[in-house]
């Protein structure tokens, strides 16, 4: 019947560009699922052509199906594509009511607020992000860009390996940090990772209804992030001290000195030349809207590389070949950087990422990709140094700003 190849050609337009958004933007292990709904969909719809045309054999008829099974199609994938921001997470309410005034245990618990990515690509992560840009103000992405963000943001986990190292260091300084501390001064150390559901007022509430009532939020990064911001703002709409619960955040580390010697001693041994060796440290970079909102991140940050900065310069190496440079949004960025301090005769660069606390997608894949697109000398040597990880100095460093912190809790 010609009617039922007619909704052929609609329903299977509608099915093959849904899927097209499935293999965009879901995880590895659905691709082929939706490849084959994709293919199927096309087939449906293609069956549905030739039965209008075998039906009514007429050119115009066969454009207006070929043109009904194209609108179809991106009617389908439309769909798809504005259901994606409805997988995040942060949807999520939190309450503190109903706790008991007893606590169970006076001992401070320490929460370590780490912004890392996830172990695996997550669609939920990036609809989570999308989310805050646009509740930050940023331009939303249109529905036809918005599946290609997340296959953008799959590509690179699948180039880097498949797999992001910067949550299994994250825990590995937790546990680092645990085994400093006295067990009888604090009630243990957490991490907080920011994926998901992993948010700061939903630790505070768990930890809150098991019987603690003070904590210390440790801030282990080099500067007050967005993230950092968000996840106080949103452990402040809990009102904590209405509940009885003392509440501490520490200071970020980009004024510890200990940290920054770490990384002057690690850059220092890739340096058996200081002469002909140049530096680029490496920050993370923020859009201009969030510069605007929170200036001390920028300065935060470049302070702490400032201080690198100089400790290498006293260390030898010529002031003009240590220079600073961003890893996204700022200015100059590392393959400008790189191909200056080359100019300048250096026979050998060390890129350090100097405010990345663990190792991520951005310093294995990025910076490699920013570094080989400066295209310089092949008698230059290039050296990507990793990230602060568990070193022992930064759990010694996160240890002192926990007790300073212990003696501002009531």
């Amino acid at each position: 019947m010609p009617w039922m190849s007619w909704a052929s050609v609609g329903l299977g337009g509608l099915l093959s560009g849904a899927a097209l958004v499935g293999v965009l933007a879901l995880r590895r292990s659905a691709e082929p699922l939706m490849l084959l709904a994709c293919l199927a969909g096309t087939a449906v719809a293609a069956n549905g052509l030739i039965g209008v045309i075998t039906s009514y054999a007429r050119p115009g008829v066969t454009l207006l199906t070929i043109l009904l099974g194209l609108g179809c199609s991106a009617g389908g994938y439309g769909l798809a594509s504005s259901a994606l921001p409805s997988v995040a997470t942060r949807q999520q309410d939190v309450s503190l009511d109903g706790i008991s005034a007893e606590p169970e245990d006076s001992r401070p618990l320490v929460l370590v607020v780490a912004a890392v990515e996830p172990p695996i690509y997550e669609p939920s992560v990036l609809a989570d992000e999308l989310v805050d840009l646009q509740a930050s103000g940023m331009p939303q992405a249109t529905i036809g860009v918005t599946p290609f963000l997340f296959a953008a943001a799959k590509t690179r986990y699948r180039a880097a390996g498949g797999r992001s190292p910067s949550l299994p260091q994250a825990r590995a300084l937790t546990e680092r940090l645990e085994s400093v501390l006295p067990a009888d001064q604090y009630a243990g150390v957490s991490l907080v990772t920011l994926i998901g559901r992993d948010r700061l007022d939903f630790a505070v509430e768990r930890a809150a209804r098991s019987g603690h009532r003070r904590f210390i939020i440790v801030n282990q990064a080099a500067a007050e992030s967005h993230e950092w911001e968000r996840a106080r703002e949103e452990l402040d709409l809990l009102r904590p001290e209405d509940h009885r619960l003392s509440v501490v955040h520490t200071t970020p580390l980009w004024s510890e000195e200990s940290l920054a010697d770490m990384l002057v001693r690690r850059t220092a041994r890739f340096a058996p030349a200081p002469d002909t060796t140049g530096v680029a440290l490496v920050l993370h970079g923020q859009s201009d809207l969030r510069v605007r909102r929170q200036p001390q991140y920028e300065v935060q940050e470049n302070s702490f590389a400032n201080r690198v900065r100089m400790g290498l310069v006293e260390h030898g190496l010529g002031e003009a070949n240590v220079r600073l440079c961003y890893a996204e949004w700022g200015t100059p960025d590392i393959t400008e950087t790189v191909r200056h301090i080359a100019a300048l005769g250096a026979t050998r660069i060390l890129v350090c990422p100097v405010c990345y606390p663990f190792e991520s997608i951005a310093t294995v894949l990025d910076i490699s990709v920013a570094i080989r697109q400066a295209r310089v000398s092949p008698h230059v040597y290039t050296t990507t140094l990793t990230a602060w990880g568990d070193d022992p100095v930064v759990a010694d460093t996160l240890a002192t700003v926990v007790r300073q912190a212990h003696n501002e809790l009531p």
